[in-house]
């Protein structure tokens, strides 16, 4: 059986000690703790403009963080996205558009053809064949006048 975790075995030497408030998630503990986010975007700032950081490490020792090249651009990413928003994929893109043609295919049939095609995606799927695409039954123009309503409502 594993054995509980002692609280205080976890504390660090030199490390401050976070107590959460009760009620309190991780996003206002970390604004707290770091002056509503300027603290992150001042050390995101410095990493892309490859500022050279001092730290201090456990055991008391002073050590010098320059970041390289990739850090830097990954910072400096990271800054953008924040400013401007994440960027669009080219694929999210394409699929948009080419739902939005679609969309505006389907919107531009007339009751007729909507129904056709409709029997015939039904034929598909059944696998049984349609004998005359003019004896359309009635369940299927109503529901093709359905779907056509639907899609006008939703714009």
């Amino acid at each position: 059986m594993p054995q509980p975790l002692d609280p205080a075995r976890l504390l660090l030497p030199g490390v401050k000690q976070i107590v959460p408030r009760k009620n309190q998630n991780w996003r206002s503990l970390l604004r707290d703790e770091t002056q509503n986010g300027h603290e992150i975007h001042s050390i995101l700032l410095s990493i892309a403009r490859g500022h050279a950081r001092t730290v201090t490490l456990l055991d008391g020792k002073q050590a010098v963080i320059v970041p390289t090249p990739e850090v830097q651009v990954r910072a400096a990413i990271h800054l953008d996205e924040m400013l401007h928003g994440k960027a669009v994929t080219q694929t999210e893109q394409m699929k948009a558009e080419r739902e939005a043609g679609q969309l505006a295919a389907v919107q531009a049939l007339d009751d007729e053809t909507l129904a056709r095609r409709a029997a015939e995606a039904l034929a598909r799927r059944s696998g049984k064949p349609i004998e005359d695409a003019q004896l359309v039954s009635q369940t299927i123009q109503v529901e093709a006048w359905n779907v056509r309503n639907a899609v006008e409502s939703n714009e």
